[in-house]
């Protein structure tokens, strides 16, 4: 039994541990200016919509576009495109190849840093024009695309359905009890790009604090473009876990994907 709970505490520091490596950092901010098509066959990123005065619009791209790679990255599917835009530092000329009417073509796209969005922006930021907004505890049944504001107030909810946030989005929480965090729970599909925005300011996070944030989806596709999280006493610093259960990254070892936020060490400080 020993030697049971010694393996058990020893898989759960490698699984923190590599999920931190993995996941934590925060991106570059590289923009591109596009969004997603849902539930597109293509095999690439297809392009729902080019937003104006972006990167994306001055390179000519379109709706219907399906970009196939990010310079020597390969786009096999829509989040690895966000993924690889936003490792990218704002100012650098990237070519994009991707297919038009069945003909594959090429760009040379100037990206730029992602829209800055601070606390306050935050709090009061206009519904997008995909709306969507799920402001209170209780139950939503149906999915919920969320172009504004998505707030979870010191209480649980669920969202019966997929969830789907774009770029101009954002998900609020309030937690305001350590014993009764906030969460939500969202049984289908989740496709994370836009803020993730956190105010415990009842109490005072420690070392060791895990916050579920979203619990029990179907799949955890992309991450959130950009983090606005409480300041943590010096010494400590945020780490974000996507629970990946199918490449066996499992936290809390509930057998499902979720995402965390984990009050961890701050290497920098340590070394």
């Amino acid at each position: 039994m020993l030697h049971r709970k010694r393996f058990s505490v020893a898989l759960a520091f490698v699984i923190l541990t590599l999920a931190g490596q993995r996941l934590s950092a925060e991106p570059k901010e590289g923009y591109l200016g596009v969004r997603l098509a849902p539930l597109a066959r293509a095999k690439g990123a297809t392009i729902g919509a080019v937003l104006p005065d972006t990167p994306a619009a001055a390179a000519g791209l379109r709706a219907g576009d399906v970009i196939i790679a990010v310079g020597d990255a390969k786009i096999t599917f829509g989040h690895l495109l966000i993924e690889e835009i936003s490792r990218l530092p704002p100012g650098l000329k990237v070519e994009l190849k991707f297919v038009r009417d069945g003909e594959e073509k090429s760009v040379v796209a100037d990206i730029t840093r992602h829209p800055d969005f601070d606390a306050d922006a935050a709090k009061n930021y206009p519904q997008g024009d995909y709306g969507g907004v799920f402001s209170h505890a209780g139950q939503l049944n149906g999915g919920l695309e969320g172009g504004g504001v998505t707030r979870i107030v010191g209480d649980k909810a669920v969202i019966n359905g997929p969830f789907t946030q774009t770029w101009s989005g954002i998900l609020d929480f309030r937690i305001k009890s350590r014993e009764e965090p906030s969460f939500v729970t969202i049984t289908g599909d989740v496709t994370l790009a836009g803020i993730l925005y956190v105010d415990i300011a009842e109490i005072t996070p420690r070392l060791g604090d895990q916050f579920k944030i979203i619990r029990g989806a179907k799949s955890i596709q992309s991450r959130f473009g950009k983090l606005l999280l409480p300041k943590l006493d010096e010494g400590l610093q945020w780490k974000i876990v996507y629970d990946d259960v199918a490449n066996g990254v499992d936290l809390d070892g509930d057998g499902k994907n979720d995402v965390t936020l984990v009050v961890a060490a701050d290497e920098a400080k340590d070394k």
